[in-house]
């Protein structure tokens, strides 16, 4: 199960990677955003099944962790884009 927990944010590699430009000039399009938003939030849903299956201690913890992680990065995107939008009027 492991090695699917990030296959969501694999798929949108590429975006990733231009997106701290992208966001903050404002030329994210909402279907491209809403995609990231969506792979963030699969992945930390993934996370959180794998940190409630796990029977030991030290595995909850770090998938915790992992957990928000990806719930804070997915934040930043969020607020990133709103300032891009901001920017961009």
């Amino acid at each position: 199960m492991n090695e699917n927990l990030y296959e969501t944010l694999k798929n949108v590699k590429q975006d990733l990677q231009t997106l701290p430009k992208n966001l903050t000039s404002g030329t994210v399009e909402a279907k491209r955003f809403h995609g990231l938003v969506e792979a963030f939030e699969t992945t930390a849903q993934k996370l959180g099944a794998a940190m409630s299956a796990s029977v030991n201690q030290l595995d909850r913890a770090n998938f915790s962790k992992l957990y928000e992680g990806i719930r804070a990065g997915q934040r930043i995107i969020e607020k990133l884009y709103e300032q891009g939008l901001r920017s961009a009027r």
